[in-house]
Parts: C-alpha cells; structure tokens; sequence
C-alpha cells in the first residue's frame, strides 16, 4: 500500500514537473505543440444533426463535405473556417 502512494505521488510530482516546464517555454512553442496533439476540426453533434437533416431531404453534400473535413483533422483546409467553430 505504500509503495502505491509513493509511485502515485511521484508520478503527480513528474507532471507538476512537466507542466512547470512548459511554463517556462515560448508561447508560440506551446501552441505549436498543442495543434500537433489536438485536432482542429472535431465531430460536433450539431454537425451531423445537420449533415443528417440534409440528407434526409436528398442532399448529400453537407455530409460529404463532413467527411472530407474530419478526414485530415489535423490540417487547416480552406474555406472550412466553420468546422472549427465553437459549438453554438
């Protein structure tokens, strides 16, 4: 039992540790790094509520576009500014 608190508390030490020193690098380093992890163009519900909605009535190019999009997550495509939008 006490060799699980102490492996517990030193993993939270190394990502205080971590985290500290991301503190200390450039912001634009950090953002780079954060976009490399995180994806620009997420799945929302409102998305598909409307890619699904338009389907429905024929059109498919709302979904096409989706799935275009969401293929390359990681990558800026232009005139796609709205996929990366807040949810309303």
């Amino acid at each position: 039992m006490i060799l699980l608190i102490k492996q517990r508390l030193l993993s939270g030490a190394m990502s205080l540790l971590r985290a500290m020193a991301m503190i200390h690098e450039p912001q634009e380093q950090r953002r780079t790094q954060m976009h490399a992890v995180n994806p620009l163009y997420m799945l929302r519900n409102y998305l598909i509520q409307i890619a699904i909605e338009a389907a429905e009535d024929g059109d498919y190019a709302p979904l096409q576009q989706l799935q275009q999009v969401l293929s390359a997550p990681f990558t800026e495509q232009e005139g796609c500014a709205a996929y990366a939008e807040r949810p309303p």
